[in-house]
């Protein structure tokens, strides 16, 4: 049985910036139930998700060995600068490799970049 909560709960939590009310009833050793209520942050969800992928991307190129043909690397970056740039996980990754100033990768990153300038300057 899932109890749901009150209209005032449900105000409140619209006040408060959160949505998406989840209701999970389970039954215990003894037999009686519990309810928990978890409420998800609509404002954060997105951006905890893009700086997920990013480290996953970052994590990928890491796991290379320091042998990796710049092909290998460009393979896993190809498409995803923008992603990249617009999180601080991966800004902070790209900003360590431009001062390594590689020209083959800084040609990589304004042809990546090209167009989406004016997205990846835009303070978020």
């Amino acid at each position: 049985m899932v109890k749901s909560g009150s209209k005032s709960e449900a105000a409140n939590s619209q006040k408060s910036g959160y949505s998406g009310m989840i209701s999970k009833s389970s039954t215990g050793g003894s037999g009686s139930q519990r309810t928990q209520t978890t409420a998800h942050s609509t404002n954060t969800e997105s951006n905890v998700s893009d700086d997920q992928q990013s480290s996953i991307l970052i994590s990928r190129l890491q796991k290379l060995p320091s042998s990796a043909s710049w092909g290998e690397k460009q393979a896993i970056l190809s498409g995803r600068i923008t992603q990249l740039a617009t999180t601080q996980t991966g800004s902070r990754y790209l900003q360590n490799q431009l001062t390594k100033s590689n020209p083959i990768l800084i040609e990589f990153l304004l042809h990546e970049v090209g167009q989406q300038l004016s997205t990846i300057m835009i303070n978020q």
